[in-house]
C-alpha cells in the first residue's frame, strides 16, 4: 500500500475507476493503483464537529483532518 502524496510525487498520473468501490486510480512505471476510502466513524465526527464548529463561529482554528484514502497496486 501506498500514499497518494507519494504516487503523485513519483510521476503516478490519475485515471478513472469504476470497479470494486474504488475513488479513482494512478498509473505510473510499476503499472496501476487503485485508491479507496480508509475513513473511520471516529474522523467523520471529529470533521463533522470542526465543520460545524467553523461555521458557528466558535472554532479555535478551521484545520479539519483530512479523509484517509490508501492505494493498492492491482495485478
Amino acid at each position: 500500500m501506498r500514499t497518494v502524496a507519494v504516487l503523485v510525487a513519483e510521476g503516478h498520473e490519475s485515471v478513472p475507476a469504476s470497479g470494486a468501490n474504488a475513488v479513482f486510480g494512478l498509473r505510473g512505471d510499476a503499472g496501476i493503483y487503485m485508491c479507496f476510502l480508509a475513513d473511520t466513524p471516529e474522523l467523520q465526527s471529529e470533521r463533522q464537529a470542526r465543520i460545524l464548529a467553523v461555521l458557528s463561529g466558535d472554532a479555535e482554528d478551521r484545520e479539519v483532518p483530512n479523509i484517509p484514502l490508501v492505494c493498492v497496486l492491482t495485478e
